[in-house]
């Protein structure tokens, strides 16, 4: 029964290797290294939803190659906050204007549907004080 248990779970994960290479075009998630903060230049902005709107963040093209793309996304760059309370309290009143702020936990999502990307707002005194 283990070695039918093994066979099945290699006939399940093999197809699957490997399809997370950077020149497919698939769903992928890229990560940025857990450790690091990116400093970026942009505007705020809110998405309106059946929910709560998203505050979500467009990244101008001068700071936008600071995070992890893959080489065929031609997409402009913007994604939306994971913590959208802390957000909307540093950045909700501004915008539309251009700010610079540190991110981390930067994920990018590639795939056809709805899906965007996402990162967590880190919270400097200089964000603070707009």
């Amino acid at each position: 029964m283990q070695r039918f248990s093994l066979f099945l779970l290699l006939l399940l994960v093999l197809p699957l290797a490997g399809s997370c290479e950077q020149d497919e075009v698939s769903p992928v998630v890229a990560i940025t290294p857990p450790a690091g903060q990116v400093a970026l230049e942009g505007s705020p902005r809110l998405i309106e939803s059946n929910e709560p709107d998203f505050l979500c963040f467009d990244v101008n093209e001068e700071t936008a190659d600071r995070l992890p793309r893959m080489r065929h996304d031609e997409r402009r760059v913007w994604f939306c906050f994971t913590n959208q309370e802390e957000a909307r309290q540093a950045l909700g009143h501004l915008i539309g204007r251009t700010v610079q702020i540190q991110v981390s936990d930067y994920r990018t999502t590639y795939q056809f549907t709805d899906a965007f990307d996402t990162a967590k707002l880190e919270i400097t005194a200089a964000a603070a004080a707009n």
